[in-house]
């Protein structure tokens, strides 16, 4: 009986099933434990967790597995032992990493996906945050500002254990909008209790890597403004205006914070 030949990424990974597994396969930044035996197209054995009599456990998408393997085992599992053909763009490519293999090689592992825990996925994680955000939110909406504060803080503690350098392009842009929400809410809620030099620095967070960002603009001229400190608040919803020009709440805060001080210019020179 033949072997199906699976081709993934184009054919660039060709996969053989040699034993099924079942249950759920593998997703970004799951934890996977697995027992493998790589050689090139000759046969000659360059590396083997088997030899070492070791399993090698490590997250998806940690950048500790070459780009080949990341996309086999996102097809494999539980269980499952599949034979996987990777060519050299997808595995080491002019890099030497043994004596047996040749810069530029093909490779080919048999791999066995002994466990699978999508726990702290990426998408769980991603859930986590979300549920731990919405506890900030109720607690804003109570009136509960301090526990507010410290629930968008975990988020921002959460958001720092993702490990970076294993996402792509969306999934970095979807953690940094996630981020600067966090940052955000902690300045509003500063706002909130009135302690502005707080909301402030996290307002200055935001715009450092945002420059224009329009809620930061907005808070950090409102804090500038309620600590008077006039001149300076003009000057951020000024240039808030220049970019969003449609901002309602800014013209009202800038004429409002102008008429304030003209009002207490006027009442120096009495």
């Amino acid at each position: 009986m033949s072997v199906e030949l699976i081709k993934l990424h184009k054919g660039a990974v060709t996969k053989k099933i040699i034993k099924p597994g079942k249950g759920e396969s593998p997703k970004k930044l799951s934890k996977c434990t697995v027992s493998y035996v790589g050689t090139d197209e000759k046969g000659n054995v360059f590396d083997s967790s088997q030899s070492r009599n070791s399993d090698f456990t490590f997250e998806l998408g940690s950048h500790r597995i070459i780009k080949g393997w990341e996309i086999a085992l996102q097809s494999m599992k539980q269980g499952e032992v599949s034979i996987f053909t990777i060519q050299p763009e997808l595995a080491y490519q002019n890099n030497v990493i043994s004596d047996i293999l040749k810069p530029n090689s093909t490779v080919i592992y048999e791999i066995e996906l002994k466990s699978v825990d999508n726990t702290r996925c990426f998408e769980n994680r991603i859930k986590e945050l979300n549920k731990t955000k919405e506890q900030g939110n109720n607690n804003f909406r109570g009136s509960k500002y301090n526990e507010a504060i410290g629930k968008y803080e975990e988020c921002l503690r959460l958001v720092k254990l993702f490990p970076i350098s294993g996402l792509n392009e969306e999934e970095e842009k979807q953690l940094f909008q996630l981020s600067q929400t966090y940052i955000l809410n902690i300045a509003m809620t500063f706002i909130k209790i009135e302690k502005y030099a707080q909301a402030i620095r996290y307002c200055d967070l935001a715009l450092k890597k945002d420059p224009k960002n329009e809620k930061a603009l907005y808070r950090k001229g409102l804090s500038l403004g309620e600590m008077g400190n006039f001149e300076n608040a003009i000057e951020i919803f000024t240039f808030g205006l220049e970019c969003y020009k449609n901002n309602k709440s800014m013209k009202t805060k800038l004429n409002f914070y102008k008429k304030k001080m003209n009002k207490t210019k006027n009442t120096n020179k009495k």
